[in-house]
């Protein structure tokens, strides 16, 4: 049971990275926060208690230093 529940909450946060790389910057915060709550609810139908919400300010900075170091040729 702990491996399903953690490939579905692996799968959840992949999409919802993915999602949120995808989504122009100046709308990543407010998307971030709509995919967050949807992700939330994909979890608890997987009888799993998370909350992506946790994760957004960590996800915001890391593609942006993502963004930073592309846009400096490294």
């Amino acid at each position: 049971m702990h491996n399903i529940q953690q490939s579905t909450i692996s799968d959840i946060a992949s999409r919802f990275e993915k999602a949120v790389i995808y989504t122009p910057s100046s709308e990543r915060e407010v998307r971030a926060k709509e995919l967050a709550a949807e992700a939330n609810k994909q979890a608890r139908a997987a009888g799993v208690q998370i909350d992506f919400g946790l994760y957004i300010p960590k996800a915001l900075a890391a593609i942006e230093r993502h963004e930073g170091a592309q846009q400096s040729g490294h």
